[in-house]
């Protein structure tokens, strides 16, 4: 006998069953899942949800602009030891996010980008590659050799490294990156074009030799001294560097701003006194504040430098020696400054990695009050700062009376700043009536095309070699502050135009679990109390023992003697072991609170959403049992009708 099958699915489910209907289900849920993930892989290849706090895989849009600056196709190899076990946890997870920021940058390339892996083993061509290419290794205490570097090639003779991949230089991660593809895209030197009074490329007619930050500089950048008045800025200049431009022209100052409106980067050292220039043979005053110069300019795109005042610093001052009443006195001279890294933007690429920079009598950057540029402070003073009048310390300081008579205001000054927005022409009506070239006229821009890539330094000194140098007596310098590597890193960054400039540093490395490190430091002072006690009354014990035995010495020791320094030596035994187990006990909470938070991490969210999921799952059975006693339909006690 031949049966059809029922065609009605609802009697269908019903023969199949509670746990049929379950099996069903989670079957459809498992089939959804795998659609859903097959799906958004092929359909949203470059979309991803970033949930870490400090946006670490989220990429900005100066390094889009580089992926989509692109033409053509650039190849990046990650050089790296197969494992980087035997250099610790933390550069193993560097490596790791090395290799998923490359694959977030392949994927926004748009295939003009390649990524390939070369596999680092002991004596092996992979090897050889790396030490061609001049990576670096790194070696651990053991000797092993390791490697994780970066080469970059473009598709004509460009080639590019980052020798090391350091997790010192984590937070800087997307910078580097980005550098390196914009360098192979646009292979092209960076020309500096550098004005000002600063005898910078040195004078022979004065016997004064270039300035040493100035070989740093050639290192990367090709440099082009402009002089004399300029009517326009060569278009080959991609940044042009103020050094303390005393007396600008209306001419070349125009040029400044058309230069600025096309796109162009700008380096200010613009200081309101700079004892780096010298005075001139016979001993005559000279104009040392180029502030006035510059500031038409500065003041309408929403910045000033004080004409009037220095930034005085009791924290930073730096130690001279003077003579008071006839004798030699050291003392701190609160106009000079050296700053640590805690004065120095630590999330800023540009002084970032820095340790250390000596500024001298530098001026103060403030706002004023334009919304569209936005002032990121690079170098600030601590809060035991205030300002100094140059009638202070112009033409001789005194430095203990600067320091009798301080006042600190308690607040911050910047001293360096990059600045950014959209800025438009000083000149708003077109060009000054001195320049009648129609040329120029007719190439006016009221607006600039790009944001402003701008790095403001309220200081020219830093640039002299006596700021940052020391010279051996063998006629060696060797630098004490990080002054030059200064300079190039403002250049590096702009180089790279506004998209380049808005590429900071993030947070990153290990996230501290800040309750543990309390409890940690908590412990440690009580345990370090405890222990103190303990050892005071083991010198106790063992100072009797010496009393004792330095006072038989010569002579027979009694019984007595004997027993009580063997008593005294069993409570020392005795003491020892109390602090052993009181160390042991300390160690144990520590170990076991670090369990407790740690479980506590891991398994929060996984328990707060099972309870969640147990509310809304007793909320329904309820609503549902309600529901048929309204009706009148016997339930179970499960709560399915009967």
């Amino acid at each position: 006998m031949m049966t059809t099958a029922d065609p009605n699915p609802a009697s269908l489910m019903t023969r199949l069953g509670r746990r049929g209907r379950a099996a069903i289900g989670v079957l459809l849920a498992a089939i959804f899942f795998l659609a859903i993930n097959i799906w958004a892989e092929i359909s949203l290849p470059n979309q991803r949800l970033d949930t870490t706090a400090e946006q670490l895989y989220t990429l900005t849009t100066g390094t889009k602009d580089v992926l989509a600056s692109i033409d053509e196709p650039v190849t990046l190899r990650l050089v790296r030891s197969r494992s980087l076990d035997g250099l610790g946890p933390q550069t193993v997870k560097h490596a790791q996010r090395v290799a998923e920021m490359l694959d977030l940058y392949r994927r926004l390339a748009n295939g003009k980008l390649r990524i390939e892996t070369v596999n680092v083993d002991p004596f092996s061509a992979a090897e050889d590659l790396a030490e061609a290419a001049r990576i670096s290794s790194q070696t651990n205490t053991a000797g092993a050799r390791f490697y994780l570097g970066l080469i970059g090639t473009n598709s004509t003779d460009g080639f590019e490294t980052i020798d090391r991949l350091s997790p010192t230089r984590a937070r800087f991660l997307e910078y580097d990156l980005s550098r390196l593809i914009h360098d192979l895209a646009t292979p092209r030197k960076p020309v500096v074009g550098v004005l000002g009074e600063l005898p910078i490329f040195g004078d022979r007619t004065r016997g004064l030799k270039a300035f040493t930050v100035l070989e740093g500089i050639r290192g990367f950048f090709e440099i082009r001294p402009i002089m004399g008045k300029v009517s326009a800025i060569d278009d080959d200049i991609d940044i042009i560097m103020l050094a303390q431009a005393v007396t600008l022209d209306p001419q070349t100052l125009y040029a400044i701003d058309q230069f600025v409106m096309r796109g162009g980067a700008i380096l200010a050292f613009v200081d309101p006194l700079s004892e780096a220039l010298p005075r001139p043979p016979d001993g005559a005053a000279i104009n040392r504040n180029a502030v006035p110069t510059i500031s038409p300019l500065l003041w309408h795109w929403g910045a000033a430098v004080s004409a009037t005042h220095v930034a005085a610093d009791r924290q930073a001052a730096i130690k001279v020696s003077v003579t008071q009443n006839g004798r030699q006195v050291v003392t701190d001279y609160v106009a000079w400054g050296e700053y640590s890294d805690r004065r120095l933007a630590a999330t800023e690429t540009i002084t970032g990695n820095l340790r250390r920079l000596q500024l001298r009598s530098s001026g103060i950057i403030s706002a004023t009050g334009n919304p569209a540029l936005t002032i990121h402070p690079l170098i600030s003073t601590s809060a035991d700062s205030m300002r100094l009048a140059i009638s202070a310390i112009e033409p001789v300081p005194n430095p203990i009376q600067l320091l009798a008579d301080f006042k600190a205001t308690g607040a911050p000054l910047v001293l360096a700043a990059r600045l950014s927005g959209i800025v438009t022409s000083a000149y708003p009506d077109g060009p000054p009536a001195e320049i009648a070239d129609p040329q120029i006229r007719g190439r006016h821009r009221a607006t600039a095309s790009s944001p402003l890539a701008m790095v403001l330094v309220a200081d020219s000194d830093l640039l002299s070699d006596q700021t940052w140098l020391e010279t051996r007596a063998d006629g060696g310098k060797v630098p004490f502050a990080n002054n030059a590597d200064f300079v190039i890193n403002a250049l590096d960054q702009l180089s790279g135009g506004a998209k380049m400039m808005d590429l900071r540093g993030r947070g990153v490395g290990e996230r501290r679990l800040t309750v543990l490190d309390d409890r940690n430091r908590q412990a440690e002072t009580a345990s370090r109390a405890r222990e103190a006690e303990f050892s005071q009354a083991i010198d106790q014990l063992r100072s009797k023992i010496e009393s004792r035995t330095s006072s038989r010495r010569g002579g027979a020791m009694s019984v007595e003697d004997a027993l009580e320094i063997e008593t005294l030596r069993s409570e020392i035994l005795t003491l020892r072991q109390q602090l052993r187990a009181r160390q042991f006990d300390v160690q144990k909470q520590v170990r076991d609170l670090t369990k407790q938070i740690q479980a506590a991490n891991i398994w929060a969210v996984p328990l707060s959403l099972g309870v969640i999921l147990l509310v809304l799952t007793t909320w329904r059975w309820l609503g549902r049992r309600r529901a048929l006693k309204l009706t009148g339909t016997a339930v179970q006690t499960d709560g399915r009708p009967v």
